[in-house]
This record gives structure tokens, sequence and C-alpha cells, in this order.
């Protein structure tokens, strides 16, 4: 048997070369998943996967959450959800009692080069933060709302926009990954909306001081989508978020994610029409 080849993508990640409708030996998939354990991000191109294909190597990594049809992320309506706007950076359901584990989407349609998504890891940026910025972290939480709109970057945090009582969560801004046990950062562009307890203006600034450190281009990859690729990460060590899509390219991307409930299952209702296209 083989060892699966691979190499490290920089800052973070592993491009793997490897054909995922083929069988796949227990030692390989043993491999596979510590290498995943170690990277958090996997990276594969000229993949062709139907749905359930895709489903079934989710289920390699986490609890796989199957929908009642595939859900296809797409500037185009008539294909798919989320549109063409830019997307803030975000963990999936980080607004959620139980964000998602894992997210992998797998470019049907796509125009090569000419669309990327953007991740940030949340766990190493803890080694890059001053010590003391760090401990005044310690033992604060942040409370997380749903966005109020499908482009989850159109609203500014504390501009008084969310009713009282608009749902979301409150998570430790220093939160525990439930499967690795380590230390990840839990505040993020488009969720997060203030920390608990904080003055206004004291939360908006550690928030954004906390910022410059998470998204600094020098620690973001850029995945530049081809027709082909398959991109799976772990939600909770990794954010994502996008440039906005020019008019008139293609971005279909075929989405399965990894969780305990289902986004839409997890939805207020009253926001639901807006993601009619993924139910």
């Amino acid at each position: 048997m083989s060892r699966i080849s691979w190499k490290a993508i920089e800052p973070f990640g592993a491009a793997i070369d490897l054909d995922l409708s083929a069988r796949l030996a227990p030692e390989q998939l043993s491999e596979l998943r510590s290498i995943y354990r170690d990277r958090g991000l996997l990276v594969f191109e000229g993949q062709s996967l139907s749905y359930p294909a895709q489903l079934e190597i989710g289920a390699w990594f986490g609890r796989v959450i199957a929908e009642k049809s595939p859900s296809i992320v797409s500037p185009d309506p008539k294909v798919g959800s989320l549109g063409h706007k830019e997307l803030a950076f975000h963990s999936d359901l980080a607004c959620a009692a139980e964000p998602l584990e894992a997210i992998s989407l797998h470019a049907l349609d796509v125009d090569d080069g000419q669309s990327e998504t953007w991740f940030v890891e949340t766990m190493a940026v803890l080694d890059r933060l001053p010590a003391p910025l760090r401990r005044r972290l310690n033992g604060l939480s942040a409370l997380h709302l749903w966005p109020t709109v499908a482009n989850s970057s159109a609203r500014k945090r504390g501009s008084g926009d969310v009713p009282d009582d608009w749902p979301g969560a409150t998570h430790p801004v220093l939160f525990t990954h439930p499967q690795t046990g380590g230390d990840i950062l839990f505040l993020n562009a488009g969720q997060t909306e203030r920390i608990v307890g904080l003055a206004p203006d004291e939360s908006e600034d550690l928030i954004e001081t906390v910022f410059g450190y998470l998204y600094d281009p020098r620690f973001r990859y850029a995945h530049p989508w081809k027709a082909g690729d398959f991109v799976l990460w772990d939600n909770m060590r990794f954010q994502h978020g996008r440039p906005a899509i020019r008019a008139g390219v293609r971005r279909n991307l075929q989405r399965v994610a990894m969780g305990s409930r289902a986004y839409v299952d997890e939805m207020p209702p009253d926001f639901r029409a807006t993601y009619a296209a993924i139910l």
C-alpha cells in the first residue's frame, strides 16, 4: 500500500494528491485523518464527486449532515444561495449553541481562478497575541448574533439595527475545541456582536485589536477555485470568508457540513426565507 502523497500549504493546510472516488485502504484513511488532525484544512484537486459521495467522505471526518437536497453555494439565485457579495470571516453556526464541526465544498462548475475563499486560523493566532492581551481575553465571553441578511458583512457591530430579541449565542472568547481540547479564539467579523460585560467602546476596541492579529493578510490562505476542487476544513479551527464575486462569474460549489444539527434546523424561523434555496 502506498502512503498518501501531500504537501503543506502555507500558512496552514495540506494539498492532497488523491482520487477521492477510489476506495481507500484502512491504513490510508487513518493517515488521511491524521493529516486532517494536524493541518485542519485539506485541498484535493481534480475530483468528480456526486452528492452521496461527498456525504460519505464527510463521514470520514465527523457527523455528516445529510440535507434533503444538495446544498449549492452560487452567485446565481437559480442555482444556489449566498449571492455574489463579499462575505465577512466567520465560522458557520458560531451564532448557535453548537457550531458546525467541519465543512466541505466541491467545485462543480466554476470559472477557474476567478473567485476565492479566504481562510484564517483561530488556533495559531493565539501564539501571535501579546501575553497581556491573551490574559485579558481569558474568562471573557462574546455574544454572536445571526446575521440579519444573507450577506453577513452588511451589518456593523453595535449599529442598533438588530431587535433586542434577535437570536444568537454566547461563547467563551477563548473556546476549547471539542475534538482536540486545544484553545481557539472565538471572535469573528460576521457574527460577533460584543464582548459581554464590557462598555460598548471598550468592547469594540478590544474586538478590533484582536481582529488586527486574526485577519492579518500575512496569515491568510486564499483558495482560488478551479473546477473539480474539493476543500474540507475544521469549522472551529478556521474561519472562512470571501471577496465579492464579479458579475457573470460562475462559482457553483456543492456543500456538505458535519456537526450535530443542520444549519437550517438552527436557523430562526423569520430568517429562513432568506435562505429558501437551501431548504
